[in-house]
């Protein structure tokens, strides 16, 4: 689950139950986040996570907009030579 809100913050829980032990299976955060429209990017700057590593850092997504989806890409990188990257789709929800 993923909420933001109109005043820059965001929180994030994600779990996957296919990933083994090793390689974690929950991610868990909360902080700002700052859209920039000309990149069709967000920027999230977490202030509290269950990884300690990513206080401190920037996360840098891509963005873009298919009917009421919006799909999440993170930037290239290289893993044992071969360039990855993430897709997250999501569905916006609307409170009744």
């Amino acid at each position: 689950m993923f909420v933001f809100d109109s005043a820059g913050r965001y929180s994030v829980r994600l779990t996957n139950p296919d990933r083994t032990p090793d390689r974690g299976n929950y991610v868990a955060m909360f902080g700002t986040y700052v859209v920039v429209d000309d990149r069709c990017v967000f920027i999230l700057t977490p202030r509290g996570a269950a990884d300690p590593q990513l206080l401190g850092t920037e996360i840098l997504r891509h963005v873009a907009f298919e009917g009421e989806l919006a799909v999440f890409k993170t930037p290239i990188t290289q893993v044992d030579g071969i360039d990855v990257t993430t897709c997250i789709t999501w569905r916006r929800l609307t409170s009744r």
